[in-house]
């Protein structure tokens, strides 16, 4: 039996890498302004408000609350927070469950997920749990909240960075801020390392 060498050479794993991240990079330049939170419209939803941090900030712990207008709580209706953390290389992990958790009869609910180090934003979604049916908020894609220092991409795939919390730690002088030019490349690069380890795997 044959084995098929699978040689691929670098150039065309970084060229292949390239395209697929520029992709990436697109969607999200697409889903809204960068360094702006993407709020859900709660006008026909049993939510009265949603309160959230604002910057996220690395290394510590994003929150947030959602209040039911009276009508829902008293029907039973529960909550149910999803998030997906994206860091300043483009790359966003894949969508988690978050316990919420609620103190007074089921009125307000409050969830939550520990940062990062070098997180860009931290997009998140709610679902109402109704007796037989249920209600996602937004309605597609995602809600989202930036982070204090993060890097992200324009539509043309070129780095972005902004945030308070970079000024504050260029001021300090922290060396370990995310340098906006050579994020792209990294992820890169770091893809394709990845990539040729597996096709190496096939050589016999």
């Amino acid at each position: 039996m044959k084995v098929m060498n699978c040689k691929i050479s670098s150039g065309i794993i970084i060229i292949v890498i390239f395209l697929i991240h520029t992709s990436l990079i697109r969607t999200v330049a697409a889903e809204g302004m960068m360094g702006i939170d993407k709020e859900p419209d709660l006008s026909g939803t049993p939510l009265d408000s949603i309160e959230h941090t604002s910057p996220s900030v690395d290394l510590e712990v994003w929150t947030l609350s959602a209040t039911l207008d009276d009508v829902a709580a008293s029907n039973g209706t529960t909550l149910e927070l999803t998030t997906q953390i994206c860091i300043n290389t483009g790359i966003c992990f894949a969508p988690e469950p978050q316990e919420m958790t609620t103190t007074d009869q089921g009125l307000t609910w409050t969830g939550s997920v520990p940062t990062p180090e070098g997180h860009a934003y931290v997009n998140w979604r709610i679902t109402a749990d109704f007796a037989e049916s249920e209600q996602v908020m937004p309605e597609s894609g995602w809600a989202k909240t930036w982070s204090s220092c993060w890097v992200s991409f324009d539509a043309e795939g070129q780095p972005v960075s902004g945030g308070d919390g970079c000024v504050e730690r260029q001021d300090e002088g922290d060396d370990s801020l995310p340098a906006a030019g050579t994020v792209l490349g990294l992820a890169t690069l770091a893809g394709a390392a990845a990539l040729s380890r597996r096709s190496t795997g096939f050589q016999q």
